[in-house]
């Protein structure tokens, strides 16, 4: 299992998005309050990326490359 899917199993209320390879998807969101934001490869999230829905982080090794609203 990877980092991002023995997360998930022990998560509660907010459970990480995984790709279908296992890694964390670059943009995560929290449905209950609302808001999404931007991770690294470690599913730690980028400072001042925290938005409401809609947008779309793209993110190459650690390294925040682009944030699109929807």
């Amino acid at each position: 299992q990877t980092q991002c899917e023995r997360h998930r199993q022990n998560s509660q209320p907010y459970v990480p998005q995984c790709d279908e390879h296992g890694a964390y998807k670059p943009t995560q969101c929290h449905q209950s309050i609302g808001q999404c934001w931007c991770v690294d490869a470690n599913g730690q999230e980028i400072p001042n990326t925290r938005t409401g829905p809609g947008i779309k982080c793209v993110v190459t090794n650690r390294f925040l490359i682009g944030l699109f609203g929807s």
